[in-house]
């Protein structure tokens, strides 16, 4: 099948951000499953917990969908027997959660979660790993093309905590302006915020700068 976006092979789907995104079959039985595979920028380092995520949709011609669809990694990178299922059968560390069959074609969906490294995982695993008695199948009759998902915006980046503890936000209109108004149960190091608005909710531009209160627990 051809290569492209929003139009590819049979399917059609707007990419969730940037230009491009990659795509797998989860189909059921061992004959045909694909994995998506990289290999990290920088090994992970033992004892950091890391924060994961990646956006997943339905190709709209598929005639099944599944809930099994997780992220492992690895300090090698996991073979295939050729049968389908990786030597080993690894288990992800990340997984969408159990029974939860994602069936839209339209909204991108959000699989996330953290993992506290072993140390020295070099690869990234995105795929269907339990086998079919583990695996929630639902018929969707979209189209021919068995189980088939796109994979966009995939992240993984140290869960560091937040220099601000945010505990109440709220925008309120009145006349042609909008009031934002915020409180913060603590700041560390927090030089200020950057106010910022969109029409679209993916491009920003910047309104303002609120000077922050560097350290505080009020």
């Amino acid at each position: 099948f051809p290569a492209g976006v929003p139009r590819n092979g049979s399917g059609w789907q707007q990419a969730h951000g940037g230009h491009g995104y990659a795509g797998m079959y989860t189909t059921s039985g061992t004959l045909y499953r694909e994995f998506i595979q990289v290999r990290l920028i920088t090994a992970l380092t033992a004892g950091t917990t890391y924060a994961f995520s990646m956006y997943v949709v339905l190709h709209n011609k598929s005639e099944f969908a599944t809930d099994d669809i997780g992220a492992y990694f690895s300090v090698a990178a996991p073979s295939s027997s050729g049968a389908g299922l990786l030597n080993g059968s690894p288990s992800p560390q990340i997984f969408n959660a159990v029974g939860n069959v994602i069936t839209d074609t339209l909204q991108w969906q959000l699989i996330t979660g953290n993992y506290t490294a072993q140390g020295g995982e070099a690869y990234l695993t995105i795929g269907h790993f339990k086998p079919d008695a583990a695996t929630t199948y639902e018929e969707v009759d979209f189209g021919t093309q068995s189980a088939y998902y796109y994979f966009d915006d995939v992240s993984l980046v140290p869960d560091v905590p937040l220099a601000v503890e945010l505990t109440a936000f709220q925008a309120t209109h009145d006349a042609d302006a909008v009031e934002v108004d915020w409180t913060t149960a603590s700041e560390h190091d927090n030089s200020g915020f950057e106010l910022q608005r969109s029409d679209d909710a993916q491009h920003f531009s910047d309104i303002t700068w609120v000077e922050g209160a560097g350290n505080s627990e009020e």
